[in-house]
């Protein structure tokens, strides 16, 4: 059994400390198709933490379900896509510079590997010998 990411989306929205975030400004940054596996679904978070560079820490996921398909993290972010410095932060308070609300979006599977059935074989109309 394993853990599998197979697609990430990540949108971002302005957001200024004054005004807040900006909803008429979400847009698209990333739309990646992916095939990062781990043993784990802890190792599969800090797999894709290290595939984007940074630190996946605080997940949102629908806890109404008992199975989730996708899980969500969200942060601040400087137009480097990087966490904002101190002093970015500082200056974003100060209203002096604007920053970045980005949500990222995995979408998730458990995969189990089994051996197919010669009856699957055979109900699929195929010819064997």
């Amino acid at each position: 059994m394993s853990y599998a990411c197979t697609f990430i989306e990540k949108e971002v929205e302005d957001d200024s400390y004054e005004n807040g975030i900006d909803p008429t400004s979400r847009r698209c940054l990333l739309n990646e198709r992916v095939n990062i596996e781990a043993e784990s679904f802890g190792e599969l978070v800090q797999k894709l933490g290290d595939y984007l560079g940074m630190t996946i820490d605080d997940l949102f996921i629908n806890e109404e379900q008992e199975f989730i398909e996708w899980f969500g993290f969200n942060r601040l972010e400087n137009a480097d896509s990087d966490e904002p410095t101190e002093r970015e932060m500082d200056e974003f308070r100060a209203g002096k510079r604007d920053l970045y609300a980005a949500d990222y979006t995995f979408h998730v599977e458990k995969r189990e590997v089994s051996a197919i059935a010669v009856d699957e074989i055979r109900a699929a109309g195929l010819k064997t010998h």
